[in-house]
């Protein structure tokens, strides 16, 4: 299953899958000729696929599959590395992942992107596999211990081959604007927005630089600013509201008071530039642009559509009917039982898929504990 990044491996973005716990084993002997006993559709073709991929001659093969075909969690993936690995055993991961996506875009004829490939071959359980599709380097990522993912079958099945994926991927790989649009933050596309708490700054020429102010390290980001800008000395005093270390950007806040105050008719995209780099002097950290863009930018009951990679933005108003609401860190922590409360009872349910799609069923009966978990 996909996490982030659906559409974006063939055109080499940031995926985050994640391997889900069901299992496809496969065992075999030499034969005459390619056969295969195996729920996976198209399955003999696979198999003929990977033995010429990696130069193994005919096998009669049995494979044995909890992955369910047509439900949309890479079966075919699954497959193709069940017998990669038993075509190769001493395969690497990775180049098993590679030799099983050329096999599948030769069985099937479409160009697929490596993402379920490398899920299926290096997912480990409970973490998901950071894969950056242009340079092929990954990380394994676990899960916290608080967190569950269910997947739910929702009885609708489907073929990627009879799919327009061919000419979903080449309208997005000629830059078809109706399609890069949902993957240009392959360049960088972000959507942050800046909350209601408010950073104000004053000061004076000094003989040297002085900051009265609650983001730690403050003085090192006026300095940084102080030279960015070309300004000598101030003595500083800053009054915030924005709380320090709590994940959402006091440092931005400050260094874009400090612009404001220092150089007041610079232009918004500018100084977000200018506290950008303020903020990678004064830490060492080469921070991105896009918590200066919020604070420099964003306006109330609106997100800040920023792509990174040319600095267009646009100003994107909330519905109405949306509010956005941070939830404090002590009240967090108190809804962390609630929580786990809630995932127990998920994984005490059994769902049903064939009941979507009895239309008379009321929706309370789509839900069943099981007496196992019951009890």
């Amino acid at each position: 299953m996909n996490l982030i990044g659906e559409h974006v491996d063939y055109l080499g973005g940031v995926v985050l899958p994640a391997a889900v716990d069901r299992f496809t084993e496969g065992w075999g002997s030499p034969a005459a000729e390619w056969s295969i006993e195996s729920d996976v559709p198209g399955g003999l073709r696979y198999a003929q696929a990977i033995g010429d991929e990696l130069g193994v001659g005919p096998q009669a093969v049995h494979v044995a599959s909890q992955v369910p075909p047509n439900a949309g969690i890479s079966s075919s993936a699954a497959l193709l590395v069940a017998l990669a690995s038993g075509l190769q055993p001493g395969m690497d991961g990775k180049q098993a992942a590679l030799a099983c996506q050329r096999a599948e875009q030769k069985a099937t004829g479409v160009q697929v992107g490596v993402m379920d490939q490398f899920a299926s071959a290096l997912g480990r359980r409970g973490c998901a596999l950071l894969l950056d599709c242009a340079t092929l380097e990954y990380e394994v990522v676990p899960f916290p211990d608080e967190v569950a993912i269910a997947v739910i079958d929702s009885g609708e099945h489907r073929s990627l081959a009879s799919t327009p994926y061919n000419q979903r991927r080449r309208e997005a790989e000629s830059g078809d604007p109706k399609r890069r649009k949902h993957v240009d933050y392959l360049g960088g596309v972000v959507l942050p927005a800046a909350v209601d708490r408010f950073t104000e700054g004053w000061g004076s020429p000094a003989a040297e630089w002085s900051i009265e102010s609650d983001v730690p390290g403050g003085l090192r980001y006026a300095q940084a600013i102080g030279d960015e800008l070309g300004v000598g000395p101030q003595a500083v005093h800053i009054a915030s509201q924005v709380p320090p270390n709590a994940g959402i950007s006091s440092s931005a806040a400050l260094l874009v008071a400090l612009a404001s105050g220092l150089q007041p008719g610079m232009d918004g995209k500018q100084a977000a530039l200018a506290c950008q780099r303020a903020e990678q002097k004064a830490t060492g950290v080469q921070v991105g642009v896009m918590d200066q863009f919020a604070s420099a930018l964003g306006r109330r009951g609106c997100a800040l559509l920023l792509d990174c990679a040319t600095l267009e933005y646009e100003v994107v108003p909330f519905p109405d009917e949306v509010a956005i609401r941070r939830v404090p860190r002590h009240q967090r922590v108190a809804e962390r039982a609630a929580a786990r409360f809630a995932l127990r009872l998920l994984r005490a349910v059994w769902f049903r898929p064939d009941a979507i799609s009895q239309s008379g069923e009321p929706a309370r009966h789509l839900l069943r504990v099981t007496d196992r978990d019951a009890a």
